[in-house]
């Protein structure tokens, strides 16, 4: 959902995620979702080897994925890859299915929860 800001500037993007596992406790309940307010302006690198890692995906995997986080479609992520289409979406799958999340947002805020860690 948006957030506006009081000027002009594009609004926040929020993303509200379920957290369905128990999580620590922070002080005063467990955490039951995870907020994650990403302003579409700044342009965040992601590391694919922290990805890879921190999710458990593989080398391709992770490159798809943030390929998709960085703002590329499907088509420029097969042509810069070399890939299919098809392909692409083929390990789409495979990740949504690792994860088991439905797809690309979900992914997104997966991998964009990660962008500031190094």
């Amino acid at each position: 959902m948006p957030l506006r800001r009081a000027s002009v500037a594009w609004p926040f993007a929020v993303h509200v995620h379920p957290v369905a596992a128990p999580q620590p406790d922070y002080g005063t309940k467990a955490v039951a979702v995870q907020v994650l307010i990403v302003d579409p302006r700044v342009r965040r690198r992601v590391d694919p080897g922290l990805v890879a890692t921190a999710l458990g995906l593989t080398r391709a995997e992770s490159r798809i994925a943030v390929s998709l986080a960085e703002g590329k479609n499907v088509r420029q992520i097969a042509t810069t890859t070399g890939r299919t289409k098809n392909a692409i979406y083929w390990h789409l799958k495979q990740i949504y299915r690792r994860l088991s999340i439905s797809g690309q947002a979900e992914l997104l805020r997966l991998v964009l929860s990660l962008a500031d860690l190094r």
